[in-house]
């Protein structure tokens, strides 16, 4: 057979395959087409819509082929999302493959369905999965046809499966570590008052790795530098059995890993997490030349930003360079989300999210410039006389000699 053909009759079983999750006939019909198929990339996709995405996507890894990867870690996806399982990992990879590989507008296919995952799970998330697509189709339209969205399709197989499915009653959970660490399930807040203080810092460490194994070691240098590892490790334990006494009943987990510890968050992730992706879109629209996507997700970060990270945390070794590094991703994103507002003539826009920036970060030199070029470009003479000013006032709180001192920069 051609490979059109066999395309045509791998996606004919593929469409039975989401429509009927557990009939024999189309997982058989794949796996023979996968087999005689004689090419191996349409293999590996027959097989793993078969039933073995796993093993397929570990084998394309292996084998250096990220598009084969991506076939993989979709069709795992999909297949959870029809048949009623938790397809928001498998989705979230396909997603962090896609931008790897460059391929938006099948970034934008992806996006709908773990939008769809997502709100089925109850996450927070949903709807800012759901702009991100919206955002990128129209970023990638061409001509005066609107790119299709996927979305209403995804929900019909996700409304299938959930009416074959028991009914359940997911609470949606979110985790803030911006402004002040919480953890609610629904409208209702998690009471960790009984947490000691160690106890605390254990919780608030792992949820800045959410989803992702902290060793350890990791843990014992960050909360008991100056014990032995013996006694560390029973303090340690000790912490983790009063965090999972608190959590008890709550969607959200502490999970033993090989050689550490992982805050399972059942796919909701935490407020940092989410910043991280819409910094990531902001650069991710600019490369791409499109200016007014990267404004509209450059407003979406500075509006996340609601405090400090972990302030309850105060100056500890193991939470100031992530607040570092967390308020360099908010500014980075800011300013190329104003430089952007700028190219596309919107210097109002461009003014307010580098205040937003500055808020995050005083003595970000590239922050005052961009206000000072907006404040300019926008003709508000004032506002860029007194933005000058704080610019000079913030060099002089740093000691920086006048001679040194640079006008605004050239786009």
């Amino acid at each position: 057979p051609t490979w059109v053909e066999v395309g045509g009759a791998i996606g004919r079983a593929l469409v039975r395959r989401l429509e009927h999750p557990d009939d024999e006939l189309a997982r058989r019909t794949l796996q023979i087409g996968a087999e005689r198929s004689g090419a191996e990339w349409f293999a590996r996709l027959g097989r793993c819509l078969a039933g073995a995405p796993g093993r397929t996507a570990e084998q394309c890894e292996a084998d250096g082929d990220p598009w084969g990867r991506l076939a993989a870690v979709t069709c795992d996806g999909l297949t959870a999302l029809a048949s009623g399982r938790s397809a928001v990992a498998a989705l979230t990879s396909g997603v962090e493959l896609t931008r790897d590989l460059a391929a938006p507008l099948v970034e934008a296919v992806v996006l709908d369905a773990l939008a769809v995952a997502q709100d089925r799970e109850h996450l927070a998330v949903a709807a800012d999965t759901a702009r991100a697509a919206e955002r990128l189709r129209r970023s990638i339209q061409t001509g005066a046809t609107p790119l299709q969205s996927y979305r209403s399709r995804f929900e019909e197989i996700a409304a299938a499966a959930r009416d074959l499915a028991p009914a359940t009653t997911a609470p949606r959970v979110t985790i803030r570590c911006l402004g002040g660490f919480s953890i609610a399930v629904g409208d209702e807040s998690v009471d960790l008052g009984a947490l000691r203080p160690r106890a605390r810092s254990v919780l608030h460490l792992l949820a800045l790795h959410a989803d992702h194994p902290v060793h350890r070691d990791t843990l014992l240098d960050a909360l008991w530098p100056d014990v032995d590892v013996a006694a560390g490790l029973r303090s340690l334990q000790v912490a983790v059995s009063a965090i999972r006494k608190e959590l008890a009943g709550a969607p959200v987990t502490i999970d033993r890993t090989a050689e550490g510890y992982v805050l399972a968050t059942a796919g909701a992730g935490t407020d940092v997490q989410a910043l991280e992706v819409a910094c990531a879109d902001v650069h991710a629209a600019r490369r791409r030349g499109d200016h007014p996507t990267a404004v509209d997700a450059a407003q979406e970060v500075v509006g996340m930003v609601t405090g400090e990270l972990l302030p309850e945390d105060g100056p500890a070794d193991w939470v100031v360079p992530e607040r570092d590094r967390v308020r360099q991703l908010v500014v980075g994103a800011a300013v190329a989300g104003a430089d952007s507002a700028l190219e596309c003539g919107r210097p109002d826009a461009a003014v307010e999210i580098a205040q937003r920036a500055l808020h995050a970060e005083r003595y970000d030199d590239r922050a005052w410039r961009v206000l000072i070029d907006a404040t300019e470009a926008a003709g508000d003479t004032c506002a860029a006389a007194r933005a000058r000013e704080s610019y000079e006032a913030m060099l002089a709180d740093l000691d920086v000699p006048a001679t040194s001192r640079a006008g605004t920069r050239a786009r």
